[in-house]
């Protein structure tokens, strides 16, 4: 439990081998003060993404998509920001941003009366993220995150089929393919933020049936090896049938990443 918490309160990067945490420590928190006992960052990941929807889009359906159970700190769902100026961990522990009202809908109470005051002042700060703003918005973060939470629940194959990491090119894009009771799940991630077309040799005779995406222009339906993805784009798709992906998924793994 003490592991657990941990993690929810820093990016906790110890196990990487020396030259990644380097690269982790440049890219995340390459400011004095972000760092935290030599082995995390104290930042939320709205801030160590820069506030860019397209790369914490992508980022939460690639969460959602990975085996295993999600685990999200209060206030991620919303995109909340961080504290630098208090101490340590508890930078990351400030009031929930509930609404633009006084502390942020958090408590009513006089300002000076608080233990730890809200975000005001700051891209991040209640009055431009909060839960009331973005329940309105269909193109919330919190409506993203809704709608993972719903794709989540409805295809078990997420955590209960036997899961495959394709070889895909570009080498940018993550596929991560589930197979359970005949049918396949198949996820696609862009981690660059350049545009590119993935090729999908395994699909090539297989219709594709899009269920999820960062967009609206895609073909919900297709019969093709090549898609398309945006910068830090994703692509969710369900093949009914899984007799051809199926074999080939038997080549399809990537060893070295396995």
């Amino acid at each position: 439990m003490g592991q657990l918490s941990t993690n929810h309160d820093e990016l906790n990067i110890e196990q990487l081998q020396p030259k990644d945490k380097e690269k982790v420590f440049a890219t995340f928190g390459p400011e004095q003060g972000m760092v935290v006992y030599d082995r995390g960052i104290r930042r939320r990941l709205a801030q160590m993404l820069q506030g860019d929807m397209r790369w914490m889009r992508m980022s939460y359906s690639l969460l959602f998509a990975l085996p295993g159970a999600v685990m999200l700190l209060y206030g991620d769902e919303i995109g909340m920001g961080d504290d630098l100026r208090l101490p340590e961990r508890v930078s990351v522990r400030i009031p929930m941003q509930w609404d633009t009202s006084v502390n942020g809908g958090f408590s009513s109470v006089n300002p000076s009366a608080l233990v730890r005051m809200p975000v005001a002042e700051s891209t991040f700060g209640y009055k431009q993220v909060n839960v009331k703003a973005q329940k309105k918005d269909s193109l919330s973060l919190l409506q993203h995150i809704t709608s993972l939470i719903r794709l989540q629940r409805e295809h078990l194959d997420i955590g209960h089929g036997k899961y495959t990491i394709l070889d895909v090119h570009p080498a940018s894009v993550f596929a991560l393919a589930f197979e359970f009771e005949g049918k396949v799940l198949l996820t696609l991630h862009n981690l660059s933020d350049e545009p590119c077309t993935v090729v999908l040799e395994q699909y090539k005779h297989t219709v594709l049936e899009e269920i999820y995406s960062d967009g609206n222009e895609y073909h919900k339906r297709k019969k093709h090896q090549r898609l398309f993805m945006h910068g830090y784009g994703f692509r969710w798709f369900f093949i009914q049938s899984a007799k051809n992906a199926k074999q080939s998924l038997k080549y399809a793994v990537r060893s070295d990443i396995i």
